[in-house]
Protein backbone atom coordinates (compact mmCIF):
# COMPACT_ATOMS: atom_id res chain seq x y z
CA UNK A 1 0.00 0.00 0.00
CA UNK A 2 1.20 3.66 -1.08
CA UNK A 3 2.68 4.59 2.35
CA UNK A 4 0.77 8.13 1.81
CA UNK A 5 -1.95 6.47 2.58
CA UNK A 6 -4.40 6.59 5.74
CA UNK A 7 -5.95 3.22 7.11
CA UNK A 8 -9.20 4.40 8.98
CA UNK A 9 -9.55 1.04 11.25
CA UNK A 10 -13.58 1.42 12.43
CA UNK A 11 -15.27 -1.07 15.05
CA UNK A 12 -18.92 -0.87 14.67
CA UNK A 13 -21.13 -2.79 16.62
CA UNK A 14 -24.27 -3.12 15.29
CA UNK A 15 -27.63 -5.45 14.69
CA UNK A 16 -29.10 -6.42 11.36
CA UNK A 17 -32.82 -6.06 13.21
CA UNK A 18 -32.08 -2.33 14.33
CA UNK A 19 -33.25 -0.16 11.28
CA UNK A 20 -30.96 2.56 12.45
CA UNK A 21 -28.02 0.81 12.15
CA UNK A 22 -29.29 0.26 8.31
CA UNK A 23 -29.16 3.92 8.03
CA UNK A 24 -26.03 4.75 9.72
CA UNK A 25 -24.60 2.50 7.74
CA UNK A 26 -26.10 3.90 4.34
CA UNK A 27 -24.71 6.94 5.06
CA UNK A 28 -21.70 5.31 7.12
CA UNK A 29 -20.98 3.73 3.12
CA UNK A 30 -21.77 7.01 1.11
CA UNK A 31 -19.38 8.79 2.92
CA UNK A 32 -16.49 6.07 2.27
CA UNK A 33 -17.37 6.05 -1.36
CA UNK A 34 -17.48 9.72 -1.62
CA UNK A 35 -14.01 10.17 -0.03
CA UNK A 36 -12.93 7.33 -2.81
CA UNK A 37 -14.54 9.15 -5.49
CA UNK A 38 -12.56 12.49 -4.13
CA UNK A 39 -9.53 10.78 -4.54
CA UNK A 40 -8.65 11.43 -0.72
CA UNK A 41 -5.58 9.32 0.64
CA UNK A 42 -7.65 6.92 2.77
CA UNK A 43 -8.48 3.59 2.78
CA UNK A 44 -11.25 1.90 5.18
CA UNK A 45 -10.66 -1.33 7.78
CA UNK A 46 -14.14 -1.94 8.51
CA UNK A 47 -15.16 -4.13 11.22
CA UNK A 48 -18.97 -5.08 12.36
CA UNK A 49 -19.14 -6.51 15.67
CA UNK A 50 -22.91 -8.42 16.96
CA UNK A 51 -24.84 -6.68 19.20
CA UNK A 52 -27.81 -8.55 20.81
CA UNK A 53 -30.61 -5.93 20.24
CA UNK A 54 -33.87 -8.43 22.26
CA UNK A 55 -32.39 -11.05 24.11
CA UNK A 56 -36.29 -11.83 23.99
CA UNK A 57 -36.42 -13.47 20.67
CA UNK A 58 -35.76 -17.10 19.57
CA UNK A 59 -33.57 -18.26 16.77
CA UNK A 60 -35.68 -20.90 16.36
CA UNK A 61 -39.37 -18.81 15.68
CA UNK A 62 -39.84 -16.01 13.92
CA UNK A 63 -42.90 -13.63 14.57
CA UNK A 64 -44.27 -10.89 12.55
CA UNK A 65 -42.22 -7.37 12.77
CA UNK A 66 -45.32 -5.22 12.47
CA UNK A 67 -46.68 -6.94 15.32
CA UNK A 68 -43.67 -7.26 17.99
CA UNK A 69 -43.26 -3.44 16.80
CA UNK A 70 -46.97 -2.13 17.99
CA UNK A 71 -46.44 -4.70 21.09
CA UNK A 72 -43.73 -3.19 22.19
CA UNK A 73 -44.37 0.58 21.56
CA UNK A 74 -48.29 1.25 21.16
CA UNK A 75 -49.77 2.15 17.86
CA UNK A 76 -49.22 5.82 18.48
CA UNK A 77 -45.84 5.69 19.58
CA UNK A 78 -45.27 3.19 16.71
CA UNK A 79 -46.33 5.10 14.09
CA UNK A 80 -44.57 8.18 14.95
CA UNK A 81 -41.14 5.96 15.05
CA UNK A 82 -42.17 4.51 12.03
CA UNK A 83 -42.24 7.86 9.76
CA UNK A 84 -39.43 8.80 11.48
CA UNK A 85 -37.54 6.14 10.43
CA UNK A 86 -38.89 6.36 6.81
CA UNK A 87 -37.91 10.04 6.22
CA UNK A 88 -35.20 9.53 7.74
CA UNK A 89 -34.24 6.04 5.52
CA UNK A 90 -35.86 7.56 2.31
CA UNK A 91 -32.65 10.47 2.17
CA UNK A 92 -30.39 6.96 1.80
CA UNK A 93 -32.43 4.99 -0.29
CA UNK A 94 -34.02 3.23 1.87
CA UNK A 95 -37.78 1.94 1.30
CA UNK A 96 -39.18 0.41 4.67
CA UNK A 97 -41.32 -2.73 4.33
CA UNK A 98 -42.85 -3.79 7.30
CA UNK A 99 -44.39 -7.00 7.19
CA UNK A 100 -41.60 -9.12 7.27
CA UNK A 101 -40.62 -11.37 10.33
CA UNK A 102 -38.20 -10.82 12.88
CA UNK A 103 -35.97 -13.67 15.15
CA UNK A 104 -32.61 -13.53 16.94
CA UNK A 105 -29.52 -12.91 14.88
CA UNK A 106 -27.05 -15.05 16.30
CA UNK A 107 -26.79 -16.92 12.64
CA UNK A 108 -26.60 -13.52 10.69
CA UNK A 109 -23.39 -12.63 12.59
CA UNK A 110 -21.83 -15.91 12.81
CA UNK A 111 -21.45 -15.81 8.49
CA UNK A 112 -20.46 -12.13 8.67
CA UNK A 113 -17.65 -12.90 11.08
CA UNK A 114 -16.65 -15.43 8.95
CA UNK A 115 -16.74 -13.49 6.36
CA UNK A 116 -14.90 -10.85 7.93
CA UNK A 117 -12.02 -13.54 8.52
CA UNK A 118 -12.07 -14.54 5.23
CA UNK A 119 -11.49 -11.22 3.71
CA UNK A 120 -8.63 -10.28 6.29
CA UNK A 121 -6.96 -13.53 4.81
CA UNK A 122 -7.55 -12.42 1.62
CA UNK A 123 -6.42 -8.33 2.38
CA UNK A 124 -3.34 -9.81 3.96
CA UNK A 125 -2.34 -11.80 0.68
CA UNK A 126 -2.81 -9.33 -1.66
CA UNK A 127 -2.17 -6.03 0.55
CA UNK A 128 -5.40 -4.15 -0.31
CA UNK A 129 -7.82 -3.13 2.28
CA UNK A 130 -10.92 -4.03 0.67
CA UNK A 131 -12.88 -1.45 2.74
CA UNK A 132 -16.88 -1.92 1.56
CA UNK A 133 -16.39 -3.67 -1.14
CA UNK A 134 -15.51 -6.74 1.34
CA UNK A 135 -17.19 -9.78 1.80
CA UNK A 136 -18.42 -9.42 4.97
CA UNK A 137 -19.87 -5.63 3.87
CA UNK A 138 -21.57 -7.31 1.09
CA UNK A 139 -22.74 -9.91 3.23
CA UNK A 140 -24.38 -7.36 6.10
CA UNK A 141 -25.85 -5.49 2.82
CA UNK A 142 -27.72 -8.50 1.77
CA UNK A 143 -28.95 -8.95 5.16
CA UNK A 144 -30.23 -5.61 6.23
CA UNK A 145 -31.92 -5.01 2.37
CA UNK A 146 -33.78 -8.17 3.42
CA UNK A 147 -34.96 -7.70 6.67
CA UNK A 148 -36.00 -4.21 6.00
CA UNK A 149 -36.97 -4.02 2.19
CA UNK A 150 -37.40 -7.09 0.95
CA UNK A 151 -39.68 -8.89 4.19
CA UNK A 152 -37.58 -12.13 4.02
CA UNK A 153 -36.68 -14.15 7.32
CA UNK A 154 -33.00 -13.29 7.52
CA UNK A 155 -32.65 -15.95 10.75
CA UNK A 156 -33.47 -18.57 8.13
CA UNK A 157 -30.54 -20.20 7.48
CA UNK A 158 -31.48 -21.24 3.73
CA UNK A 159 -32.28 -17.53 3.30
CA UNK A 160 -28.73 -17.03 5.06
CA UNK A 161 -27.38 -19.49 2.52
CA UNK A 162 -28.27 -17.46 -0.69
CA UNK A 163 -27.00 -14.12 0.49
CA UNK A 164 -23.59 -16.29 1.31
CA UNK A 165 -24.00 -17.83 -2.47
CA UNK A 166 -25.23 -14.31 -4.06
CA UNK A 167 -22.00 -12.51 -2.56
CA UNK A 168 -19.51 -14.98 -3.22
CA UNK A 169 -18.62 -16.38 0.15
CA UNK A 170 -19.92 -20.02 0.25
CA UNK A 171 -22.10 -22.36 -1.89
CA UNK A 172 -25.74 -21.98 -0.16
CA UNK A 173 -25.50 -25.58 0.87
CA UNK A 174 -21.97 -25.00 2.81
CA UNK A 175 -23.76 -22.16 4.46
CA UNK A 176 -26.15 -23.58 5.70
CA UNK A 177 -23.97 -26.78 6.94
CA UNK A 178 -22.08 -24.01 8.73
CA UNK A 179 -24.64 -23.02 10.45
CA UNK A 180 -25.64 -26.61 11.80
CA UNK A 181 -21.74 -26.97 13.43
CA UNK A 182 -20.35 -24.45 16.38
CA UNK A 183 -18.52 -22.15 14.06
CA UNK A 184 -18.87 -19.20 15.43
CA UNK A 185 -21.16 -19.30 17.92
CA UNK A 186 -18.60 -19.04 21.05
CA UNK A 187 -16.56 -15.91 19.29
CA UNK A 188 -20.11 -14.41 18.64
CA UNK A 189 -21.16 -14.96 22.34
CA UNK A 190 -18.24 -13.30 23.25
CA UNK A 191 -18.54 -10.11 21.60
CA UNK A 192 -22.28 -9.67 23.11
CA UNK A 193 -20.65 -9.86 26.30
CA UNK A 194 -18.28 -7.50 25.01
CA UNK A 195 -20.66 -4.96 23.97
CA UNK A 196 -22.54 -5.58 28.05
CA UNK A 197 -19.24 -5.02 29.46
CA UNK A 198 -18.11 -2.08 27.87
CA UNK A 199 -21.38 -0.83 28.32
CA UNK A 200 -22.86 -0.16 24.78
CA UNK A 201 -26.37 -0.22 25.05
CA UNK A 202 -26.74 2.40 21.94
CA UNK A 203 -26.11 1.13 18.24
CA UNK A 204 -25.08 1.96 16.20
CA UNK A 205 -21.41 2.52 18.50
CA UNK A 206 -18.80 3.45 15.73
CA UNK A 207 -15.21 3.19 17.37
CA UNK A 208 -12.52 4.97 15.26
CA UNK A 209 -8.78 3.55 15.89
CA UNK A 210 -10.04 1.79 19.36
CA UNK A 211 -10.07 5.71 20.69
CA UNK A 212 -12.99 7.49 19.43
CA UNK A 213 -16.74 6.97 19.59
CA UNK A 214 -19.64 7.88 17.88
CA UNK A 215 -22.90 6.90 19.10
CA UNK A 216 -25.80 6.69 17.19
CA UNK A 217 -26.98 7.66 13.35
CA UNK A 218 -25.10 10.80 11.63
CA UNK A 219 -25.24 12.21 7.67
CA UNK A 220 -22.48 10.95 5.46
CA UNK A 221 -21.13 14.81 5.55
CA UNK A 222 -20.27 14.60 9.08
CA UNK A 223 -18.59 10.90 8.81
CA UNK A 224 -16.70 12.77 5.91
CA UNK A 225 -14.99 15.21 8.09
CA UNK A 226 -14.48 12.90 10.96
CA UNK A 227 -12.96 9.98 8.77
CA UNK A 228 -10.62 12.60 7.05
CA UNK A 229 -9.97 14.52 10.54
CA UNK A 230 -8.68 11.29 12.15
CA UNK A 231 -7.01 10.10 9.44
CA UNK A 232 -4.84 12.56 9.83
CA UNK A 233 -3.86 12.72 13.30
Amino acid sequence: MDPETYVVKLSITEDSICPWCYIGWKEMERAIRQIEGDGLPIKFDIEFKPFRLDPSLSEDMAIDMGRRNLDKFGPIRFSEIKNMIEARGGDVGIHFNWNGVVRQTGNSHRLIRHAYEKQMERDKETQVTTGVDGLHVKLLSEVFEGQFERAEDTGDPEILGGYCEKVGLMAKDEAISFLAGPEQRREVEEHFQEAETLGITGIPHIVIHNRWAIVGVQTSDVYYRVFDIFARQ
